[in-house]
Order: C-alpha cells, then structure tokens, then sequence
C-alpha cells in the first residue's frame, strides 16, 4: 500500500511465475489496487509470449518501463494479458532467487499513460533488491529448517539405537536378545 501511495500508481503487484511453467504461467500472489479497479490477485495468468520473448532479458536484470501499452510495440498477446486488468502505462522489475528469474514487481497506471520518472525507476528497483533479498533469506531459513529436522531425525534414531541396545544388554538369554533385537528395529521403523 505505502509503495503504491508513494508512486501514485494504480496498482502495484507481485507476479510469481509457476515452477516449470516456462515462464508462460503464474498469478499475482500479492498487490495494491486503486478502488475501482480489478484485482489481480490469484488470477491465473497465461502468457505464452513473455516466456518465448522477456523472460531471458529479465533474468539478467531487465527493467520495462512503459508509458501507455497501446504505443510502446508490444505484441498483440501481451496487451491482451494487460488490458484485462485496465492496464494502461507500466514499470515491470525483475525479481529473482538466486539466478532464477522468481517473479516480477509490477507498477501498474491504469487511469492514464505515464511517463515513468527516472527516481521512480530507481525506487521501484530498491523495492525489488529488498524483495529479493526477503526470499533470499526465506529460502536459508527454508534450508536451516529442513536440516534441523533432518537433526531431530537422526538425533531420534541414535535415542533409539541406545534404548535397543540398553534392553538388549539386560538379558543374558541369547534367544531372548534376539526377540528384542527384533522387536525394537521393527518399532523403530515404525
């Protein structure tokens, strides 16, 4: 809300792209939108000509500032994509995971063309590094979870292999020791 405040825009937003979709498939997963307007978010967006022509220039850090879609010479597909939400000028910024192009943040004017300032530009690419610096640190922590509890689990099975033991050291019956033996692995493995 304070981003879109701050620009005057319409609407800002950011597209996630789907896993293994090419780049032609993803939705809004979050934005701010001027009352009056449609909201993007959830919508299912397909767009087979982003993956086929942007996507590889916004991977390596391309920046679309556009000051009204219908003069700019975008192709037919991608005004389609853009006018369904009232889409009139837009300022489109990379966002990415690791070397991965992950999404992007989008800045859309719908009431009007704009010509997109320079300061503008560069804040909305401030946005964006911070962004991408959140899902930096969500996918450590994404990281740091899954070997934690990859610790846990070996920490449990170590407790396990110890108690086996302990109750097979209690009997001295060789038969006996094998009966717990078995009993405990097959408890252990559940």
């Amino acid at each position: 809300r304070e981003v879109r405040r701050l620009m005057g825009a319409d609407r800002v937003g950011v597209f996630q792209f789907y896993p293994d979709s090419g780049y032609d498939d993803g939705e809004f997963v979050a934005e701010d939108v001027q009352s009056g307007y449609p909201s993007a978010v959830a919508a299912k967006i397909h767009d087979h000509c982003f993956g086929q022509q942007y996507a590889d220039k916004y991977a390596e850090g391309r920046i679309q500032a556009v000051a009204d879609i219908y003069n700019a010479g975008l192709s037919d597909c991608h005004i389609n994509v853009l006018s369904q939400f009232e889409v009139r000028a837009n300022l489109i910024v990379p966002l990415l995971q690791g070397n991965e192009l992950w999404g992007l943040l989008c800045v859309h004017q719908c009431s009007r063309p704009r010509e997109w300032t320079e300061e503008e530009i560069d804040f909305t690419k401030r946005i964006a590094a911070q962004f991408t610096l959140a899902l930096q640190q969500a996918e450590y922590v994404g990281q740091l979870q899954a070997k934690n509890e990859e610790v846990a689990r070996a920490q449990s099975r170590d407790r396990a292999v110890t108690q086996i033991i302990e109750r097979i050291r209690q009997s001295l019956d060789l038969d006996n020791i094998f009966k717990t033996t078995v009993r405990e692995v097959r408890r252990l493995m559940g």
